[in-house]
């Protein structure tokens, strides 16, 4: 079956019937009797609503059970952002690749690779996790009361915190 690709790369007219940039578009089909199938029509996106740090961003966690709050990490800054888009500064993370977050609805866990950190929100305490016997976190996820999470360079699995 040939599939058309829609929307060449060329300037037209209508910007909407062709766009260099294929960013944000959605296809929309021409009824019959059209030169083309179909074009791809633009779709704005989302608009700026802040500016975090100086990036990249490496995270972002909508709360589970306060979706009013989400928590974004930009370069090594982790900041909580409010329903006003208003952000506060939680504290600073190691490295550099992406960070992986989960919550329990109480805390909320960074696995930076190898390090991590747990937020209580409750409290606004975000720290570190400095235990001898943690050997770190890699990717984290939240199940059946743990935080399960797997130690760098290995295919470990350890869920001993919170």
């Amino acid at each position: 079956m040939q599939t058309p690709i829609l929307g060449q790369a060329y300037v037209a007219r209508s910007v909407n019937a062709a766009d260099n940039r294929m960013i944000n578009l959605f296809p929309e089909a021409i009824p019959e009797g059209g030169q083309t199938n179909g074009f791809l029509n633009r779709a704005p996106g989302l608009r700026l609503l802040a500016t975090l740090g100086t990036g990249p961003i490496r995270g972002l966690w909508t709360h589970q059970s306060n979706g009013s709050e989400a928590y974004v990490v930009s370069g090594s800054n982790v900041y909580k952002i409010d329903t006003s888009y208003n952000a506060t500064l939680l504290g600073t993370v190691t490295g550099t690749g992406p960070v992986s977050i989960a919550d329990s609805g109480i805390q909320i866990f960074f696995a930076c690779n190898p390090d991590a950190y747990v937020y209580t929100n409750a409290t606004n305490v975000f720290a570190k996790i400095t235990d001898p016997n943690f050997a770190g976190a890699q990717t984290v996820c939240y199940i059946d009361g743990y935080f399960a999470f797997n130690q760098p360079n290995t295919h470990y699995l350890d869920n001993q915190y919170i």
